[in-house]
């Protein structure tokens, strides 16, 4: 069983490899690594062709010797890369859209509620008789001395 630990140090080995030349024998790799012989390679060549393709960065193909695999650097990874940090930002940029609008609703609905509110009280001033300004002249106040 490939431990992920040891898949991430084999990566570390691989990756200035297949940098420097194109790409890499998949056994002649796993026997360099591991110092293990070729027999015992088929075991591992597996897991590792599997777990190298779902990163996306590299890819395993079949090489020119039956049973062979060449370890080559995926030529769409940075686009793939960059679609997906773009989407990212995207969805990002749509989620702050979606909380501005939320909050422009509230607000609006808020402000609604206060002028119905401000409507209802001048209505029901309106409605309420309008009564004479008081006669101040004529009221006589009496103090007891």
């Amino acid at each position: 069983m490939l431990m992920p630990d040891d898949f991430n140090k084999f990566l570390d080995y691989v990756e200035p490899k297949v940098a420097a030349f194109g790409s890499v024998r998949l056994s002649a790799a796993i026997e360099e690594f591991w110092k293990i012989s070729a027999a015992t390679t088929a075991a591992v060549t597996d897991q590792i062709a599997g777990k190298l393709n779902a990163t996306g960065k590299y890819v395993v193909q079949p090489g020119e010797i039956s049973g062979s695999a060449q370890i080559r650097r995926n030529p769409n990874y940075e686009i793939n890369e960059s679609i997906r940090k773009t989407n990212r930002v995207q969805r990002m940029a749509l989620m702050l859209t979606v909380c501005v609008s939320l909050l422009t609703l509230l607000i609006a609905l808020a402000t609604m509620q206060y002028q119905s509110q401000r409507l209802d009280l001048e209505r029901q001033q309106k409605l309420l008789p309008a009564l004479p300004p008081a006669d101040t002249a004529s009221i006589v106040i009496r103090r007891p001395w």
